[in-house]
């Protein structure tokens, strides 16, 4: 049979008590015939006794109060302890007196002790039923009054042992000790009703069964937390536990799925916590986030993740996200020198890190075997030497964005990008001293390049004796971005010499450059299909743009200077644009009606024209112009506030989709409706 009890403040049972019970039962077993029926009867009264004493002891312990039935209660199970405690004294009197006039200290003839017994037990049974009902009083005291400490303790074979309901209305509860519980099937369930509760002594697995321990925001103890991805022991359980001291371990960090859930945990507000450390189980699933959002490293005196990253076998993705105080990424980082670290991770990602200087990584150690992709993001004290080490062993790299490192002047040299013969795509962004692309030209098998907002970048680029000298770009390439970066005329020329591959060029917010490359330049990129320029404000000249022999689409948006001196001249062919030409978007350009109809008088392939804010535009071209673009199947304009003529339009041969919207000069447009309704699908 399962031995249970509970204790509240002191319910242990008292010396006195269980040596007078304990010799009274000895003797009993040993003596009386009647033994196994009183047997029962000295447990519940030793249990219930002990029960009402703790109530007692915890009544005594709180501030003194006026209360009249408080004061009852109290004065009602003294009085039961007390009667108690005489049947006892009257029993041990009557051994001794029987002992003394036999003479025996040893033995009691049954004879000489069936008066005491018969009389004891006729008091005992009127004692626990007065305790019973005294019982029932000190329950109702508590439900009163509150406990404010409590004590659980079994027997290891204890089995089946559920709290009784009345345990979780112990709502002033504040110390709740299961640390030598023996009831492993005790379910932990309803105690996050017992929310003034401080601290919590449990086992460990104990404790990451208790459902919304989030309801307990006092509890300053809390020694491990095991994350889940059921609702009720999610990270956000966590969130208003600011009262939680010393040290606390967060276990399986892989169910956290998200930097907002992590966020949610609130985390950076536990200021008592002086110790932190995470455990992700061994046997985690292919995507880990370790975010700040988890702590703010501020406020740590120790920082533990075990076991180390690089041992989890079956990791993918790692986001390590604002991680304040790490300094240095070593081989700890990666397991050991003996094993190959992160052996499944695909993609990496650092962000937030701001004291981050070193990461070393030796060349013989081949960590990260099938890492493909990489980000490095909010690193401002990164240097070149830890970028260029980093990369040495990455030889499975096919993407790498690096954003807002501050410190970084220059990419690595060629003899470390060499290595990198599977990098495709490279984005560069936010580098503010970032001027120079080191060895740039040594990615064979770049095909997509972004540079953003690196305003040193590409401002001095100048032909040497070796063209490599100052970081051309590779040949490979066959997408260009260029965003807000230090682009000239000269350097603009320099990287696009030799891109035979480049399909897809986008320029955009490069103030300094005033024309795009001669025709020398353009007609090497024999496979550019898309242009793109955007709010390049001192851009005048197409340069020898006519020349792009595959291009495909142009749009060219807040370019208020370009186009706006090109004259007509129908009598020399003057050409601007390549005739191969299938989509044309002006946006804010300084187009006229003169240089509109010489950007369109060769374009037999035209498919698509849209011009919006070209406010210099007064008359659309004349129908000999529109009768040339055969293939033109839609003309979007919109927003042309001095456009006042349309006529040129009842030229037009092939039409499926014509749009005319916020013109408010276009006059005669009545005069052509017939015309230009019809040609509407």
């Amino acid at each position: 049979m399962a031995e249970f009890g509970v204790a509240v403040v002191g319910w242990v049972a008292s010396p006195i008590i269980k040596a007078m019970v304990d010799t009274v039962r000895s003797y009993i077993e040993s003596r009386l015939p009647w033994r196994s029926a009183v047997e029962g009867e000295l447990h519940t009264l030793a249990t219930v006794l002990t029960q009402i004493l703790a109530v007692v002891s915890t009544a005594e312990s709180l501030p003194a109060t006026d209360n009249e039935s408080h004061l009852a209660l109290l004065r009602q199970m003294k009085d039961a302890v007390y009667e108690a405690e005489d049947l006892l004294d009257e029993f041990g009197y009557l051994l001794l007196q029987s002992e003394v006039n036999s003479g025996c200290k040893v033995s009691l003839p049954s004879a000489c002790f069936s008066s005491v017994g018969v009389s004891f037990r006729n008091k005992l049974k009127k004692v626990l039923s007065k305790l019973e009902k005294v019982k029932a009083c000190a329950q109702t005291f508590l439900d009163i009054v509150g406990a404010t400490v409590t004590t659980v303790a079994g027997s290891s074979s204890s089995s089946g042992v559920a709290m009784p309901s009345s345990f979780y209305r112990l709502y002033y509860l504040q110390v709740l000790d299961v640390s030598r519980s023996g009831l492993p099937t005790w379910s932990p369930e309803g105690l996050d009703k017992l929310i003034n509760l401080r601290v919590l002594n449990v086992h460990e697995a104990f404790a990451s069964q208790i459902a919304r321990i989030g309801k307990l925001t006092s509890l300053q103890g809390l020694a491990e937390f095991r994350t889940s991805k059921k609702n009720g022991r999610k990270m956000v359980e966590l969130q208003n536990m600011n009262e939680l001291q010393g040290s606390l371990r967060i276990k399986n960090l892989e169910n956290v799925d998200s930097m907002q859930e992590a966020a949610e945990a609130k985390l950076n507000r536990k200021e008592y916590i002086k110790k932190l450390r995470y455990q992700v189980s061994d046997m985690a699933g292919d995507k880990l986030v370790v975010a700040s959002a988890i702590l703010d490293s501020e406020l740590l005196r120790i920082l533990d993740i075990s076991p180390p990253l690089g041992r989890l076998p079956h990791l993918k993705f790692l986001e390590i996200r604002w991680m304040c105080a790490v300094k240095k990424i070593s081989f700890e980082f990666y397991a050991n020198n003996r094993l190959k670290g992160f052996a499944l991770l695909e993609h990496l990602r650092f962000e937030g890190m701001p004291e981050l200087v070193e990461w070393s990584q030796a060349k013989e150690y081949r960590a990260f075997p099938s890492l493909c992709g990489v980000q490095i993001e909010k690193c401002p004290k990164l240097t070149d030497e830890a970028f260029s080490s980093c990369l040495q062993t990455l030889i499975r790299l096919s993407s790498l964005e690096i954003s807002c490192c501050h410190r970084l002047i220059s990419l690595p040299s060629a003899s470390v990008l060499r290595h990198l013969t599977t990098l495709k795509e490279l984005y560069i962004k936010c580098c503010e001293n970032l001027a120079s692309l080191g060895g740039l030209h040594a990615l064979t098998s770049l095909k997509e390049l972004e540079l953003t907002d690196c305003p040193k970048l590409l401002a001095s680029m100048i032909i040497g004796e070796d063209n490599y000298d100052r970081g051309f770009l590779p040949a490979s390439l066959a997408s260009l971005r260029i965003v807000r970066c230090g682009l000239t005329d000269a350097s603009l020329s320099n990287c696009l010499q030799n891109l035979a591959s480049l399909s897809t060029l986008e320029i955009k917010e490069c103030r300094q450059i005033t024309t795009l490359p001669s025709k020398q330049v353009m007609r090497h990129l024999t496979a550019l299909k898309q242009l793109r320029m955007r709010s390049c404000q001192a851009l005048t000249s197409l340069g020898g743009l006519s020349n792009l022999s595959s291009l495909k689409l142009l749009a060219v948006a807040v370019c208020p200077r370009l186009l706006e001196s090109t004259n007509a001249d129908g009598e020399n062919g003057q050409v601007i644009l390549p005739s191969v030409l299938e989509s044309l978007e002006l946006n804010s350009c300084g187009v006229n009606d003169n240089s509109l109809s010489v950007c369109l008088q060769n374009l037999s392939s035209l498919s698509a024209l849209c011009i919006y804010c070209c406010n210099g535009i007064v008359s659309l071209p004349p129908a000999t112009v529109f009768r040339r673009l055969t293939m033109l199947a839609k003309l979007d304009i919109f927003d042309c506030q001095e456009l006042t003529s349309a006529v040129g339009l009842s030229a037009l041969t092939r039409r499926r989709f014509v749009r005319i919207v916020s013109c408010p000069k276009l006059a005669d447009l009545s005069s052509i409706s017939s015309q230009l309704w019809a040609y509407l699908d």
